[in-house]
């Protein structure tokens, strides 16, 4: 009887052990999307990373706050990032965003925020 009570010990704690693993894997993860896959796939995840284009005169400025909207062909999300933006961010230049996504909203709090560099820096072949 002793034995067996051990034996059930050892198996609660390993399932315990091995839950706690899960949780912090599914909770930490983050997941890559485009614009339009936020509307076509089903976000496994509140942390995520997406890329798109910055739309035309949609950044709001206030205090270390940017809000802005980030699209791609007809679809589009908004994102609120507190920090200070990268040297190459503009309207019309893609961005990548990364924190958590909510989709009643359909904003990203964007924890952080990286740009693709503009064409006028690619090395041309001529």
């Amino acid at each position: 009887m002793k034995r067996l009570k051990y034996i059930f010990l050892i198996l609660a704690l390993l399932v315990s052990i091995i839950y706690a693993v899960y949780a912090g894997i599914n909770n930490s993860a983050v997941y890559y999307y485009t614009v339009e896959e936020l509307y076509k796939k089903p976000i496994k995840s509140k942390n995520v990373k997406v890329s798109g284009i910055v739309k035309r005169n949609s950044v709001i400025k206030q205090m270390n706050e940017v809000q802005f909207t980030i699209y791609q062909n007809d679809k589009q999300v908004k994102v609120v990032y507190n920090g200070i933006l990268p040297d190459a961010f503009s309207e019309e230049n893609e961005v990548i965003a990364e924190g958590e996504y909510d989709r009643n909203n359909n904003t990203i709090y964007a924890r952080n925020l990286l740009t693709k560099c503009p064409s006028r820096y690619e090395k041309l072949n001529n």
